[in-house]
């Protein structure tokens, strides 16, 4: 059966649908939109995993299994070596260390066990390392015993720092310059750098008395205390030197030599000086 075309009828042209494209700018946004909402989920997915805890957890289990398996290699402690101690003892830097032969060397802290050995009494500081398959290293600079301290009729030994070092012998000690004074510890080692510019004089102070945390009072081994000024204390002790050598004033009969002047010398006659009978105009 044939189709009857009408002749009045006009054929209608078939009319395709034509997408207009996006402009550059919009498919831009709509791709950044998208890599956004991917980000953010990624976000929040690492956020819950660091927040609840489980990521530590993981990183904590597999340290724990690589530490563990290396102690099968042979990474273990099984040597202590240290260097640099007099006074302390091998058995203060293990229990310092806080290490049991035969742990997994990765598995000690190495700062927390430097911590603890630089808090013993004669350390001043420590190092500690470790040096593969098997040994840990340590290394510590003790501190050096410069002066006693008097402190409540007390004496302790303390270091160039002014730090006290607990348990030290004070008899060992005993020739160590006394040092008296709230802060005399924290100026100790200034002074004692001044008093080795004359080493002759140094020798024969046995003690050094902080006045008014500013100035320093010398006693010498005849009795005789000098007075230091609190500015240019260098200066005095030098003057003392000199008027040491050419007059022997140290040998006079004087209790007190006053150099807080740099302008004026005073001293205070001892006893004997000053039972003395004074010149009369009449003594030929």
């Amino acid at each position: 059966m044939r189709r009857i075309s009408d002749p009045g009828r006009k054929r209608e042209k078939s009319a395709s649908v034509r997408r207009r494209p996006w402009p550059p700018g919009r498919r831009l946004l709509v791709l950044w939109s998208g890599i956004g909402m991917s980000g953010a989920a990624i976000a929040g997915a690492s956020a819950w995993l660091v927040g609840s805890g489980w990521l530590d957890r993981q990183v904590s289990a597999i340290t724990g299994i690589t530490i563990a398996t290396s102690a099968d290699f042979g990474f273990t402690v099984d040597h202590v070596l240290a260097d640099g101690r007099q006074e302390t003892s091998s058995s203060d830097i293990l229990a310092a260390l806080g290490v049991r032969m035969g742990q997994p060397i990765l598995a000690v802290d190495l700062a927390a066990a430097r911590a603890r050995v630089a808090q013993l009494p004669w350390v001043e500081t420590a190092t500690v390392e470790r040096r593969l398959p098997d040994t840990l290293y340590v290394d510590v600079t003790e501190a050096e015993p410069l002066a006693l301290w008097q402190q409540q009729q007390k004496l302790h030994v303390i270091s160039r720092s002014g730090r006290v070092i607990e348990g030290a012998p004070v008899e060992r000690f005993a020739n160590l310059l006394v040092v008296v004074g709230a802060d005399a510890p924290a100026h100790a080692a200034e002074l004692l750098d001044m008093l080795a510019t004359q080493p002759d004089l140094r020798k024969r102070v046995t003690a050094a008395i902080r006045v008014g945390e500013r100035r320093w009072n010398l006693r010498f081994d005849n009795g005789v205390d000098v007075k230091l000024p609190q500015d240019n204390a260098a200066a005095a002790w030098a003057q003392l030197a000199q008027l040491e050598h050419d007059y022997g004033l140290l040998g006079r009969d004087l209790t007190v030599i006053d150099l807080r002047q740099p302008s004026q010398l005073l001293v205070h006659l001892g006893p004997a000086a000053l039972q003395r009978p004074k010149p009369t105009g009449n003594d030929t």
